[in-house]
């Protein structure tokens, strides 16, 4: 079995918990120059189903919206 082999190599692989989605989201706003108010960003979690790549998509739909980049920071407006 490959499991048996010398040449093979076992990674672990578990999704993120709640603080690690937390801080990658955080991050991932600070690096698009989005201003995330902590609410919005539970809706975000949520609208997204603490799934990474959802959480992604939806903060560039955030940072395009409100304008934002990195050297221009700027938060969601309420529309």
């Amino acid at each position: 079995s490959a499991e048996a082999s010398p040449q093979a190599l076992a990674v672990g692989c578990w999704p993120p918990d709640g603080p690690e989605i937390d801080r990658r989201l955080a991050a991932n706003a600070r690096a698009l120059g989005l201003i995330l108010p902590p609410d919005m960003a539970a809706l975000v979690r949520a609208s997204a189903d603490d799934d990474p790549a959802r959480i992604a998509r939806e903060l560039e739909k955030l940072a395009l919206h409100a304008g934002a980049r990195p050297d221009a920071p700027a938060a969601p407006g309420p529309d």
